[in-house]
């Protein structure tokens, strides 16, 4: 499947990105990742090029930061009222 292939890109992009950081404990980003279970999830929605999504309670954005990753064509806006300085520092 073809969305299987990106999320192994993907996943191999992101940890080389997040080599020396506080994000670099696999563990973590293993955790985080969930196998790419919430991008997996947004595909079942159907997105198509030009989709503005709007992730309400984002947190520190990692998750709308994956999807964007992905769904190069879809612009996503996450807002979180607690999480603003984490998800600026992620992005």
């Amino acid at each position: 499947m073809i969305i299987d292939n990106r999320l192994e890109e993907l996943k191999r992009v992101l940890i080389q990105k997040l080599e020396n950081t506080e994000w670099s404990n696999h563990e973590y980003f293993n955790y985080l990742w969930m196998d790419g279970l919430r991008v997996k999830a947004f595909c079942l929605l159907g997105p198509k090029p030009g989709w503005r999504v709007l992730d309400i309670g984002c947190g520190d954005g990692w998750f709308s930061i994956q999807k964007t990753l992905v769904f190069k064509d879809v612009h996503f806006t996450g807002i979180d009222l607690y999480e603003a300085e984490d998800s600026k520092k992620n992005a």
